[in-house]
């Protein structure tokens, strides 16, 4: 072989070596990406409107790979002791840095009725300490990054109302 040739297939596959090493690498990432933990970080009380209570849940999202993300929606269901009570789904639109735990809020409003109809007279007496309250969010979180779509995330959190106002 001449001198030519062999450059050229060394440079072929010293490119080759680098794209593959670059993709894997982005492969890491994206699983890590994958990977992200969704926990409560608190919840406030907003206040009253009609006949609905506001609340704004607060979730902490922990990134663990070195790409900063854009949470572009959150679609979840929300239960108190096991029952139904309201449906959320919000554009957010906010970014998660690389390697840290970001929060993201969204304002949920209760209707009143609903909870007394679905949770039940007899389950809200028995739960009068509202601490004990077992609050659970079912769904999913929507990302994206540098092209990289994370279609619906699936979430599951659950805690006490006393757990959450502590933090």
């Amino acid at each position: 072989m001449d001198g030519k040739k062999i450059l050229f297939w060394g440079t072929m596959a010293l490119v080759a070596t680098l794209g593959t090493y670059a993709a894997y690498s982005i492969y890491q990432q994206v699983q890590l990406l994958k990977s992200i933990k969704v926990a409560f970080s608190n919840i406030k009380v907003l206040g009253k409107k009609g006949s609905e209570i506001g609340f704004n849940v607060i979730l902490a999202i922990k990134n663990p790979s070195d790409i900063t993300f854009t949470v572009d929606e959150i679609n979840i269901d929300l239960y108190a002791n096991g029952a139904y009570i309201n449906k959320v789904s919000q554009k957010i639109g906010q970014k998660i840095s690389a390697k840290q735990t970001s929060n993201i809020g969204f304002d949920i409003y209760i209707d009143i009725a609903d909870v007394f109809k679905n949770v039940g007279i007899v389950g809200l007496i028995k739960d009068l300490n509202y601490k004990n309250i077992k609050i659970k969010v079912v769904g999913y979180v929507s990302a994206s990054a540098d092209g990289i779509d994370i279609k619906n995330f699936p979430i599951q959190i659950e805690d006490t109302i006393g757990n959450l106002i502590q933090k």
